[in-house]
């Protein structure tokens, strides 16, 4: 089958290297060292603009289950079983489940094939539209500016904070940061309110600003045994709280209370929402629970991020994102399952959720005190703040690989692509972590106002975000199926596509449209809602039209879209860490390989990828690229 020669292939049979149109792609280079090197997406790249492979599968591996587990889970559930009840809550949890895993096999079949930095856009333009790269990363990073603009209508009465107004900050807008660290600090200063109601809460949002931007400023290595850390602690927690709420709720307890389905049946399994009365009120109800579970599962995507610094990441991602099944199903599904079999949806200490906002809202630590357990709710809240805390951590090393990818691909400015000599994008940490300077917005509002905002902005950014890796995908399978590419080849085949990825597509549409709709029901119009909720459709739909207009890009046709740039790279990265690959020894990590392979749909076959793949199968689309000068 004769066909264009690629896009992004650099290198050719003579040794020499020159991209076909100036696109962006990713060269790994071994050295003598044996220090593996990603260097960056652009084949012209030095090494100040190199980031470096220094994440190992241990990381990769923690990082997946529970690495973004945070406030979204502990906090944000009491609100979802307020306004829908637990069995609302759990079916909301649970469609969304279903809605993220579609999102993560996809996104992981592409990124076991091209592990590169800044990967989620990089894939939207490089298999649909260089446009919607662009408009879903700035996007990303553009709604901070305008939740800011929403806060300040509000709290301007106040007088701290100075009339904001489009012109002025101007260029500002592209370096705004992305929200999950502003909203996750806002979290993590509402949890020390458990203890601490006296101290001002800017001495805490500074304290975690700037340890988190200690620890990205050490480097990946070190944000990785940060991340290790952390996340085990929380796994360890999330499944003490799991088994403890079944005995609480068998009545194991101190106060031998065997509450059973008590609360499922008296006040009831549903949540008339806003007095609708009938199946409609609960429909309503559990609609609600969407946004909420959305933003308790937000950052699963960062395995997608952090590939473009893992080390042998065609072997650690597909593992990875196979662990997301599990994390998915035991800590967000079981957690929501027990959280509401031990409170009542209308408990007055959820209702604190909007009224003071701290952690004692948290179902997890009512159910214990309700329980009789006096020491427990100190270390659940602990465990909460320590995931607040994690969870930002997270989103500022994500937002600042993101922006260095995007600076390389000559799509931001090219200050934010260098980096130090140990492979850090030092100057792309900066814009993110101004992002958290919007959680000092918290000093002027009830924690809870301002967590709620932001917590409705980040959900439907995720979700736009979602919605482009899906649709992504979906033309990268039909371009595999156009140029003859055997999926049952590759590195890791996601299961039941694409029909897997039509239904996370429509549900993630569905979702962003109807995300508000509690503003439009007859006196419940609020400004800051509506804006929180529908600017991000607004801001990419914008930029979409304006990457497109200005730069004239093309929508990328099936015949030109390009599924070989860079195997030579990959394959040789592949025969790097194969050589030095050791297998597992003990009979716990040969039964822990065996149980998530069994999810792999038998997809994960030896990998054939890179060079020699595309020979054997596409030998004619190989030659006709690896001519090129």
């Amino acid at each position: 089958m004769a066909s264009k020669p690629l896009q992004n292939d650099t290198q050719s049979q003579s040794g020499t290297s020159k991209p076909c149109d100036g696109s962006a792609v990713n060269i790994d280079i071994f050295h003598s060292d044996e220090k593996v090197k990603d260097a960056s997406i652009n084949s012209s790249a030095d090494a100040s603009t190199q980031v470096h492979r220094k994440l190992k599968q241990r990381h990769i591996s923690m990082i997946a289950m529970a690495g973004t587990i945070g406030t979204g889970l502990f906090l944000g559930s009491g609100q979802a079983i307020r306004q829908a009840g637990p069995v609302g809550t759990l079916l909301g949890y649970v469609l969304m489940g279903a809605v993220v895993f579609s999102m993560q096999v996809a996104l992981g079949e592409m990124v076991t094939m091209f592990p590169v930095t800044g990967a989620i856009p990089h894939y939207a333009e490089r298999f649909f539209d260089p446009a919607m790269g662009f408009a879903g990363i700035k996007c990303y990073f553009n709604s901070s500016f305008f939740l800011a603009i929403t806060i300040s209508l509000n709290i301007n009465s106040a007088g701290l904070i100075p009339d904001l107004k489009f012109d002025e900050v101007g260029v500002n807008m592209c370096l705004a940061s992305p929200i999950p660290l502003a909203a996750e600090i806002t979290a993590a200063a509402i949890v020390v309110e458990y203890w601490d109601a006296t101290t001002p809460s800017w001495v805490y949002i500074t304290i975690f600003l700037v340890t988190i931007c200690a620890i990205n400023l050490t480097g990946v290595r070190w944000y990785g045994e940060a991340e290790f850390v952390f996340s085990a602690i929380k796994l360890m927690v999330i499944m003490i709280l799991v088994i403890l709420g079944i005995i609480l709720d068998l009545g194991g307890g101190p106060t031998h209370d065997r509450i059973g389905l008590r609360y499922w049946r008296d006040p009831g399994p549903f949540v008339q929402f806003h007095g609708v009365l009938g199946p409609v009120g609960r429909f309503l109800g559990v609609w609600t629970v969407f946004i909420q579970a959305a933003y308790s599962y937000q950052g699963v995507e960062s395995v997608a991020i952090i590939a473009g610094e893992a080390e042998n990441p065609r072997k650690t991602i597909p593992k990875a994102i196979k662990r997301v099944f599990f994390r998915i199903l035991i800590f967000y599904i079981g957690g929501v399952t027990v959280a509401g079999l031990l409170v009542p949806s209308n408990s007055p200490r959820l209702a604190s959720v909007k009224g003071h906002g701290t952690s004692q809202a948290s179902p997890f630590v009512i159910a214990i005190n309700n329980g009789g357990i006096s020491i427990l709710p100190d270390i659940v809240n602990a465990v909460i703040l320590l995931a607040a805390y994690s969870t930002g951590n997270t989103g500022l090393y994500c937002g600042s690989r993101i922006l260095h990818g995007l600076a390389c691909r000559g799509m931001a400015p090219s200050v934010f692509s260098k980096c130090t000599k140990s492979g850090l994008p030092i100057f792309a940490l900066i814009p993110p972590a101004a992002g958290g300077l919007l959680a000092f917005l918290r000093l002027n509002n009830s924690g809870a106002t301002v967590f709620h905002w932001l917590t409705r902005m980040s959900a439907v950014t995720g979700l736009v975000t979602w919605l482009s890796v899906l649709v992504s995908y979906l033309h990268f399978y039909q371009g595999m199926k156009y140029h003859g590419i055997d999926r049952n080849k590759i590195p890791y085949k996601s299961p039941f596509q694409p029909y897997l990825s039509y239904f996370g597509l429509c549900m993630i549409v569905l979702v962003i449209l109807f995300s508000g709709f509690e503003v439009f029901l007859q006196g419940n119009w609020s400004t800051s809602n509506f804006i929180t909720n529908y600017i991000t459709i607004v801001i990419y739909l914008l930029l979409f039209l304006y990457w497109k207009l200005t730069k004239r890009c093309k929508f990328v046709s099936l015949p030109e879209m390009d599924l070989v740039g860079s195997t030579k790279e990959l394959d040789h990265m592949d025969a790097y860490y194969k050589s030095r690959e050791k297998l597992p020894r003990t009979w716990l990590k040969k039964t822990w390989e065996w149980v998530c392979d069994a999810f792999s749909n038998g997809s994960n076959k030896p990998t054939v990828t890179g060079t020699n793949y595309f020979r054997l199968v596409h030998s004619e689309y190989f030659f006709s690229c690896s001519k090129i000068e």
